[in-house]
């Protein structure tokens, strides 16, 4: 019982930390993408 219990708790540790990380993976691409985007808009201005 009491193994049961710790193995679902480390899953749900390592879960947590595997969603966190993957956030903040996604902010960083974000400004990443952000970043670039804005110096592109710089040099190629975009058609209305």
């Amino acid at each position: 019982m009491i193994k049961k219990l710790t193995i679902v708790a480390i899953a749900g540790v390592v879960l947590s930390a595997c969603s966190n990380m993957m956030e903040g993976l996604g902010k960083d691409m974000q400004t990443m993408g952000n970043s670039m985007g804005g110096q592109f808009r710089q040099y190629q201005p975009i058609p209305n």
